[in-house]
């Protein structure tokens, strides 16, 4: 699934991750892993890196302060693990950056973030073993690849109430 596990060299977290390793442990399904951060691997430069933290049963990224965990074994091997990281409270509305980052799984080479209605310019990113970072001017509405198991397009998630 996530062939840099297999292929990667253990990295040790940077304080910044190991703090949210530990929010993570306290929150649903993290709490129930059996995470392993002597496992952990870096994807992409260390300025701005993701790390994978493996889980016999799961799976965390991290992202400085940002991250999550997954005990969905099937969704993460074909739609990898997606985390959306926004610069204001309204982004709907706003045009202001956004973060998209994550996990995919081994062989995809591309990732791409829609837009949501005010642009129709894709802006795509290479993955960089297994993993991506996409920064957009605006509002994204969804991502788009090719995964194992054909295209998969992921809807960004909505707010509640």
């Amino acid at each position: 699934m996530f062939g840099v596990l297999r292929t990667g060299v253990p990295t040790t977290l940077p304080d910044s991750a190991r703090r949210t390793l530990t929010r993570l442990r306290h929150e649903e399904p993290g709490s129930r892993l059996a995470l392993d951060p002597d496992q952990a691997r870096r994807i992409g430069p260390r300025r701005a890196a993701l790390y994978l933290i493996p889980a016999r049963d799961g799976i965390c990224v991290v992202h400085g302060r940002n991250g999550g965990c997954s005990d969905d074994l099937d969704a993460i091997s074909e739609h990898g693990l997606i985390f959306w990281v926004t610069h204001d409270r309204d982004q709907q509305t706003e045009r202001r950056p956004m973060d998209m980052y994550g996990a995919v799984p081994d062989g995809v080479r591309t990732v791409s973030a829609v837009p949501s209605g005010w642009s129709d310019e894709l802006v795509g990113t290479n993955t960089n073993k297994n993993g991506y970072r996409i920064r957009a001017a605006g509002p994204i509405r969804s991502l788009i690849f090719l995964g194992p198991r054909g295209n998969v397009t992921v809807s960004r998630p909505k707010r509640p109430g």
